[in-house]
């Protein structure tokens, strides 16, 4: 499997058949628009399961996961925690 690592600022994600963030948790709303667009005409994301859910300031969004992946990633999650050591 060939994979690239480059700046998703400036690439352009319509020549790849998959993209694959697997632990892309500050989410940028352009990258997210681009990456909307994408999945429109075809395209696979593949996501983490901590995807979006900070702001680029690292700040938690109110929202569950995957936050502004929902959509794209065609599910909604009701209820989620965190289970601590020896849970």
């Amino acid at each position: 499997i060939n994979a690239h690592i480059l700046p998703s600022s400036t690439e352009n994600l319509e020549k790849y058949k998959m993209i694959v963030l697997p632990i892309y948790f500050m989410y940028d709303e352009d990258l997210i628009l681009r990456l909307e667009q994408y999945v429109a005409k075809g395209g696979t994301l593949v996501l983490g399961y901590r995807s979006g859910i900070k702001d680029k300031k690292g700040w938690m969004l109110d929202d569950v996961p995957p936050g502004p992946f929902r959509y794209m990633a065609g599910v909604e999650i009701k209820q989620f925690e965190s289970i601590g050591k020896g849970e």
